[in-house]
Parts: C-alpha cells; sequence; structure tokens
C-alpha cells in the first residue's frame, strides 16, 4: 500500500462520481482515475493498483459492479464497497459472497463513506 491510501471509485453517473472524489480528496486520499464501466475499471485497477475501491453495482457497458469485483478480488486482497440505487434479495446474496467491507444504498451519506475510510486507514 502507498503512503497515501488510493481509492478507485467506479460510477457510471459522472457527477456523482465527481462529487464523492472532491470529498474523498478533502479527506486527504489520493483518488484513481474515474471509471463508468467495468471494462474501464479493471484497466484502471491494473495500472494505478488501488488500495480501495468503491463501485456502484449499475454500471454501464456489459458488466456489472459484482462482475468487476469478482474479478478484482481474484487479482488480490484489496477490500471493497458497493453503491447501488437499487436493493433485492438476489443482489444482496451476490453481494455478501463477496464480503465487501460495506454497501451503501443511494442517496449516499458521505458520513458513512467518510467513516469507512477512516476506519480503514487511520491517520498517522
Amino acid at each position: 500500500m502507498s503512503l497515501t491510501p488510493k481509492i478507485l471509485i467506479i460510477e457510471d453517473e459522472a457527477l456523482n462520481a465527481l462529487l464523492m472524489s472532491n470529498q474523498i480528496k478533502k479527506l486527504g486520499f489520493n483518488v484513481c482515475k474515474l471509471a463508468s464501466t467495468g471494462e474501464e475499471a479493471l484497466r484502471i485497477f491494473a495500472e494505478e493498483k488501488p488500495d480501495f475501491v468503491l463501485i456502484d453495482i449499475g454500471l454501464a457497458g456489459t458488466m456489472d459492479g459484482i462482475e468487476v469485483a469478482q474479478k478484482i478480488t481474484e487479482t488480490g486482497q484489496v477490500r471493497f464497497a458497493f453503491l447501488t440505487g437499487y436493493s433485492s434479495d438476489t443482489i444482496s446474496r451476490r453481494v455478501q459472497g463477496l464480503s465487501p467491507v460495506a454497501y451503501f444504498t443511494k442517496p449516499i451519506q458521505f458520513r458513512q463513506v467518510e467513516s469507512v475510510l477512516k476506519s480503514m486507514f487511520p491517520p498517522s
């Protein structure tokens, strides 16, 4: 892990991604390039090697966020949290099989994201 943790945001709603990126940067974290599709997310993940990933479940493109998380977990131990505007038993079962750090339902209260990040990466 780098000295300042890097966070990858995978979100297909550009405004949400930008707002979250700005808030995370204000907390002192580095933010990778933003990704709006699963394919783009996997490329950025491989290039930038983030320490934590925030993944929207509903993404543009051919993969949903759960499929992206499955591929990311195959590459190593990276913690992640899901973001979603939709909740169902099927989604919940698929998500729980991946053991995310958190599961945020939109509209997201950023204080919750902040709390998770600060608990995982306490200031030195």
